[in-house]
């Protein structure tokens, strides 16, 4: 289900297809060789995210092969089990998985207010990444299904994040690691948090004659009529970050 990538761990992304060469002796029998060919297969995608054909293959260079081999040398996190159909990508130090939008509460706390708001609303399609040595990132996608490297993606239309993509978590805690539990702990943090304030102007599409210290109350007006209406979150309430999945992570 994960193809291997001498420098990504992409779910269908392409595939390497790994053929030895059989020769026959003088007696018609064929003999397999030391001799090994690795080619490298492009996966077309359907529009569902999922695999649909298998491209023609190019034999992989010797630069890629001794990339591919340090690659496995490298101790393999181990999760004690399957890998999490939530992960995207994965390598030594980097992380990113979705999170599809579903009915959660959602929690806000303006600054000087004492006790915070809660409204129940369909949250969007997510998309974290968590580099152990750089910062956390999330962002938003509205395809159906598990996203692809060519998907492209939003700002994530929730406070205290960045224009970078980067968030603000305040008191709350992330998890450390590449782990299916470290992830666990990330969502946790971003779905139990108080947002208190916008940190830029692409929060959500908003009419240009909105003020910009107009914005975190129209903000809120858009959720409470989210929570009202039980709609979710459409491509056109977002704002495009101008990126694809893949251009997005930081390695």
């Amino acid at each position: 289900k994960y193809i291997l990538s001498p420098r990504r761990c992409f779910s269908m992304s392409f595939a390497l297809i790994f053929q030895s060469v059989e020769k026959p002796d003088v007696t018609g029998h064929f003999h397999s060789t030391n001799a090994l060919v690795v080619t490298r297969h492009p996966i077309f995608m359907a529009d569902d995210g999922r695999a649909h054909s298998l491209g023609t293959g190019m034999q992989v260079c010797q630069d890629d092969l001794n990339a591919m081999r340090q690659m496995l040398g490298m101790d393999i996190p181990s999760y004690g089990g399957w890998l999490g159909d939530d992960l995207l990508y994965l390598s030594e130090s980097l992380m990113v998985w979705h999170v599809p939008g579903q009915l959660r509460p959602m929690y806000f706390k303006p600054p000087g207010q004492k006790r915070s708001q809660q409204y129940l609303v369909r949250w969007p399609h997510l998309i974290m990444q968590y580099h152990t040595q750089k910062d956390f990132r999330i962002a938003a996608y509205a395809a159906q299904g598990k996203p692809c490297p060519s998907t492209r993606l939003y700002h994530a239309p929730l406070m205290n994040v960045y224009d970078n993509t980067t968030i603000c978590l305040g008191s709350a805690n992330g998890g450390d690691g590449l782990t299916a539990q470290a992830r666990a702990i990330w969502n946790e943090a971003i779905f139990d948090s108080n947002f208190s304030h916008k940190n830029h102007d692409r929060l959500i599409r908003l009419k240009s004659t909105v003020k910009e210290k107009d914005i975190n109350r129209a903000y809120l007006r858009f959720i409470r009529d989210k929570a009202a209406t039980g709609k979710p979150f459409y491509a056109k309430d977002m704002t495009p970050l101008g990126k694809t999945l893949d251009e997005w992570i930081v390695t």
